[in-house]
């Protein structure tokens, strides 16, 4: 089953979320949904971040847009402070 998610579904959701990333323009293209962030950049940028090595996104130099989007969302003021201050839990 995990073979499957990384081979498979991965792909196919990250080709779709770079697409709709890559459409979005002015005050709202830093953003999944709206022109701020929300629950829904949280789920998503923690989901890509965790399929990947936990690091970096490198895993997803594929979809530049998704990546851009991700790697924004860990310089939000509150959220690299929480990870540099979060409990190790992996």
């Amino acid at each position: 089953m995990q073979q499957k998610l990384l081979s498979e579904w991965n792909p196919k959701y990250y080709k779709i979320f770079d697409g709709l990333l890559a459409k979005k323009q002015g005050d709202d293209k830093n953003f999944i949904v709206g022109s701020k962030l929300t629950w829904a950049d949280v789920c998503l940028a923690h989901t890509m971040f965790a399929y990947g090595n936990r690091k970096d996104c490198s895993h997803l130099s594929e979809y530049p847009h998704l990546k851009k989007y991700v790697e924004a969302f860990h310089e939000v003021p509150a959220v690299k402070k929480w990870m540099q201050e979060r409990p190790e839990t992996i």
